[in-house]
């Protein structure tokens, strides 16, 4: 996912993060956005109410957030079981790379995903908050 940003970056493709409401999402938000910024991405960052648009990248989140016109959506605290949603920003061109430390369900999304409860993943804590 790293060299993906970079290429992201360097070729000043827009970003969008999307995070949860609550405090790790909004830590994990201003993280994300603060540091991509600093690295020269261009960024911008919507943080959907739950009771309105559901939990995770919905196919209504992510109507909201093609208004912002993004080349690629970062999800932070959520997204792992947004198979939906990431089908969704697909269908509209958008690139989806997901960072979340939920459980992962048994289908995944189509997309980058870094998490350190993946089967696969190498992580050696697992408690890792989204902020991390």
């Amino acid at each position: 996912m790293a060299s993906r940003l970079a290429d992201a970056i360097a070729a000043k493709q827009r970003l969008l993060v999307v995070a949860d409401y609550d405090a790790d999402g909004a830590t994990a938000c201003a993280v994300a956005v603060k540091g991509l910024s600093m690295l020269g991405a261009i960024i911008g960052f919507i943080v959907p109410n739950r009771f309105e648009y559901g939990y995770g990248l919905t196919p209504e989140i992510v109507e909201l957030a093609a208004q912002k016109r993004p080349d690629i959506i970062v999800t932070v605290d959520n997204g792992i079981a947004s198979v939906a949603g990431v089908e969704a920003a697909k269908a509209r061109g958008i690139e989806v790379l997901v960072t979340d430390h939920h459980l992962p369900g048994d289908t995944l999304p189509e997309a980058l995903i870094v998490n350190p409860n993946q089967p696969a993943a190498s992580f050696r804590r697992k408690t890792w908050p989204a902020s991390a």
